[in-house]
């Protein structure tokens, strides 16, 4: 148990988790409500224009509601009815347009009242193996692409054995990274682990080929902090402090890392160290300062013993679920534990231009990178900071069995999209409907 850990994130949970409370019922109700708006029937009455305005903002005075009606010339009040009205009633933006549509309900002379908001499309990706994605489908991302689907402006840095650079589902997604296992430009993966946690993460999506990522527009940045020793994927952890301090644009000026251009906005880290070390706690309290937002697995023990760069507060510690949303039998837990995510023969990108499964945290985490980089996609523009952010992906996530004291469940894309905040237009919301160990068992 890591009490500092504990403390810090229900600090950050007890800070926002009155407001997402508050919108959830809303959010069942309405999808994204465009402020300002709302659409009004007015019941069969002798009400004019005048005094059907006058009606309306005797309701919310503050509001300083005006209106526009479908029929092109003015009513005036008189003593037979009027038929049904149909009208969009506009109003300060500041006001929840919840509430307005809540109090014109009341109106004895309201049918009904209720926010301009968007219907979407459920979109699902022509990927040749999309049906096989069981994943996706779990953690509802065809539903959360109706809303966002990422940019390329979102930089998600796989920090792992590196990436088969001509992968035909990577390739176009990739951004020039660095080996810092060999010191070079060049992070050509030679073990398939890294492939396989970036096609998960972000491969290229609706292209007719392959398989879809969890966030289809972010970009790829390959950073090569391990290798493959006689089989098994090696983490140095020399090659780990270089790789992250490169992926974050080295912002202590270490001599001799490269500038990198694209710094990561998220960095998903499939491995683990039994132990914190000091250059782990510096280089993590980097990334911290950076504002980049970290993922990493949480440990295939099947135990509840810490595991590193899981364990860290500023970190999303990942567990792994199979298809009934269970534990997986091989999955770390504790309270330490963030989040779960899908886990289990993952169909994803491989090695040699070539497709595989895979199984473990380490795929379970590149999960949650990819969700990370539809929600931060989503929130660009505004206050959203990474810790509203990991809060939000946590508290929004589904219930989960047979985990023993975990701190939320397994994600969910759409309930963590419509929970996060979108940068408003004019007319309100735009919605679209020492060796660390490789945690995989291919």
């Amino acid at each position: 148990m890591n009490p500092l850990k504990i403390a810090a994130k229900w600090t950050i949970i007890a800070l926002i988790v009155l407001p997402l409370m508050v919108q959830a019922n809303d959010v069942t109700r309405y999808s994204d409500p465009i402020n300002g708006e709302v659409i009004v029937l007015i019941k069969e009455s002798s009400l004019g224009d005048f005094e059907l305005q006058n009606q309306l903002n005797a309701q919310i005075p503050s509001a300083q509601l005006t209106y526009k009606p479908l029929h092109k010339t003015e009513l005036s009040t008189r003593d037979d009815n009027y038929g049904p009205r149909f009208i969009k009633v506009y109003f300060d933006q500041s006001i929840s347009p919840i509430s307005i549509s809540d109090s014109l309900s009341q109106l004895s002379f309201v049918e009904f009242a209720e926010p301009v908001f968007y219907g979407i499309g459920t979109w699902i990706p022509d990927d040749e193996y999309f049906d096989e994605q069981w994943g996706l489908e779990q953690i509802e991302a065809p539903r959360a692409y109706g809303y966002e689907k990422g940019n390329a402006d979102v930089v998600i840095a796989i920090i792992d054995t590196g990436v088969d650079l001509d992968h035909e589902d990577l390739q176009e997604k990739l951004l020039p990274g660095y080996d810092a296992v060999d010191l070079d430009h060049v992070p050509e993966d030679d073990h398939s682990h890294g492939t396989r946690m970036a096609g998960i993460a972000a491969a290229v999506t609706d292209n007719g080929m392959g398989i879809a990522g969890t966030c289809p527009n972010c970009a790829i940045l390959p950073v090569r902090a391990g290798y493959n020793n006689n089989g098994y994927a090696s983490f140095p952890n020399d090659a780990v402090f270089l790789g992250i301090e490169y992926a974050i644009n080295n912002p202590r000026n270490i001599e001799g890392i490269p500038e990198n251009l694209n710094p990561a906005d998220i960095l998903s880290m499939s491995f683990t160290f039994s132990y914190a070390s000091e250059s782990m706690n510096t280089s993590i309290a980097d990334a911290a300062s950076a504002g980049v937002l970290m993922v990493a697995a949480a440990g295939n023990n099947g135990n509840d013993e810490q595991r590193y760069p899981a364990a860290y507060n500023e970190v999303i510690a990942v567990a792994a679920t199979d298809e009934n949303d269970a534990r997986l039998s091989w999955s770390n837990y504790g309270d330490w534990v963030n989040v779960a995510a899908p886990g289990r023969l993952i169909k994803t990108t491989s090695i040699g231009n070539s497709y595989a499964l895979s199984s473990g945290t380490s795929a379970s985490t590149p999960f949650v990178a990819g969700l990370a980089g539809l929600m931060l996609a989503r929130s660009k523009g505004t206050s959203f900071s990474a810790e509203d952010l990991m809060s939000t992906l946590i508290q929004t996530s589904d219930p989960v069995s047979n985990f023993p004291a975990i701190e939320g469940g397994r994600i969910n894309a759409y309930n963590a999209i419509i929970h996060t905040p979108k940068k408003q237009s004019k007319k309100g919301y735009l919605p679209y409907e020492q060796y660390g160990e490789w945690e995989g068992s291919d």
